[in-house]
């Protein structure tokens, strides 16, 4: 797995840069993956890529909901969210996707049966959108299993007194959560390190869920990350600048730092072997990756 940046409005759209990559990968593997975030940016890069490169007619394919099949469905290059299997052994190599529709549950895989696609451009950075009621349920649900965790009782109290009372104050202080996170503004630059770790953890599940597609057989890939907004500081960095990107900054730092205290030698998490069973190669990538 390879990350990379590019300069703000460079991007990988050029034809001859995908070209470049698609011929540099494995024989059997040489299909390309555009991330975007949503079917509407998928249906426009695709347009864009079409009218920029005709040639590529019949090799593109955008992915689109499965709820669209009455609407355009005889445009050759579109393809069904639910069909999104048929991308790794028909005759186009190139598939625009929402990186939520990829995240999970189809294999994309060559007639070897290992994962067809071997590189990823993640146009965008994802991100929770406001007033987003899937990341605030994501996070009350991270906060119930918080709440697992022993609990210190009235022991003055009986038995089904104490339960019910603790009940009750979970189920306040889970309202509470409830009410701060619909009104909360997630930026991630402008949030707190406790908030800013867990939208980092939420991302990351996301992206490597993703980058899963990629790896199906033991496959390796390479993965770009392509939007400005996944590390700003260095995207508008001259030559001249010394500023670096942090977590405070960076996605793609703050992914690095919830990893990092799982993988440090004399780490004591009680997760530390199921994160490094799950994360291992993200994390070697994103710290191999440098800060430039």
């Amino acid at each position: 797995m390879v990350a990379a940046l590019t300069q703000p409005g460079a991007g990988p759209g050029r034809p001859n840069r995908l070209e470049r990559e698609r011929a540099a990968l494995p024989p059997g593997r040489q299909k390309v993956m555009l991330l975007v975030g949503s079917y509407a940016e998928a249906r426009t890069v695709t347009n864009e890529l079409l009218r920029r490169k005709s040639s590529w007619e019949g090799q593109v394919r955008c992915l689109i909901g499965d709820d669209e099949l009455e609407t355009g469905w005889d445009d050759g290059h579109l393809l069904r969210r639910g069909d999104v299997a048929d991308f790794g052994t028909d005759n186009a190599w190139l598939l625009v996707a929402p990186i939520l529709a990829v995240e999970r549950g189809h294999n994309i895989l060559n007639n070897d049966g290992v994962a067809a696609i071997g590189a990823a451009f993640f146009l965008v950075r994802p991100h929770p959108r406001p007033k987003d009621l899937s990341y605030v349920t994501q996070r009350i649900n991270q906060y119930a299993l918080e709440q697992l965790r022993p609990h210190p009782l009235d022991d003055d109290c009986p038995a089904h007194e104490r339960l019910v009372g603790a009940g009750s104050q979970r189920r306040r202080a889970a309202q509470r959560q409830w009410r701060r996170l619909l009104h909360a503004m997630v930026a991630y630059s402008q949030l707190g390190t406790d908030e800013r770790q867990r939208v980092a953890w939420t991302q990351l599940v996301t992206i490597w869920q993703v980058v899963g597609r990629l790896l199906r057989g033991g496959q390796a890939a390479k993965v770009y990350f392509c939007d400005a907004a996944f590390a700003p500081v260095t995207a508008r960095r001259s030559d001249t600048d010394t500023d670096l990107d942090d977590a405070s900054t960076s996605l793609l730092h703050g992914m690095r730092e919830v990893l990092t205290p799982y993988f440090e030698p004399n780490g004591v998490n009680t997760d530390r072997h199921l994160v490094q069973a799950l994360y291992q190669p993200l994390y070697r990538a994103l710290t191999n990756m440098g800060d430039r």
